[in-house]
């Protein structure tokens, strides 16, 4: 999919400090480039996110980390008329997501595949240091029960919880 073929696509840019949240693992893995104190991400190149691309690493964030002014790839109108942008068929979404990064764009906005009209971000590589974090929380609290925002996110996706 090249991003000319998306007649409906639009360009959002996000005003400074629009709020964006991610969930990460408080260690992180080998191998994660690192954005300022908090901000960890996968290398380039692993192609396992539905934006990932080859060359730069890729973050993705939910909408509610402070931001600077961003030019994103809207494709949150067009979900009915693609649905590729929220199916497991990543090679499309990549390959738009490679052409947006080319045309100049720091980013995708695109609707959730598990929260119906949520707002998620990719944000590629160059545009990730802009990010500052704003708060911390642990994901599972003393007693062991998940944060709120997990337990949201499992049922959204209709996810099996094991121990």
């Amino acid at each position: 999919m090249k991003l000319r073929q998306l007649t409906l696509a639009s360009t959002l840019t996000q005003p400074p400090g629009t709020r964006v949240f991610r969930v990460q693992r408080s260690r992180t893995r080998g191998g994660c480039v690192a954005f300022g104190r908090h901000l960890r991400v996968a290398p380039a190149g692993l192609m396992f996110g539905r934006f990932d691309l080859h060359a730069q690493p890729v973050g993705y964030f939910s909408a509610e980390t402070e931001t600077a002014p961003l030019k994103l790839l809207d494709l949150r109108q067009l979900a009915h008329e693609w649905p590729f942008v929220q199916s497991p068929r990543y090679e499309h979404t990549t390959e738009l997501a490679e052409d947006a990064s080319r045309e100049g764009f720091d980013g995708v906005v695109y609707l959730s595949a598990q929260q119906h009209a949520a707002a998620c971000f990719a944000i590629f590589g160059p545009a990730l240091p802009t990010l500052r974090s704003v708060k911390k929380e642990p994901l599972v609290n003393e007693g062991g029960a998940l944060h709120i925002a997990v337990a949201r996110a499992i049922k959204g996706a209709q996810a099996k919880l094991v121990p």
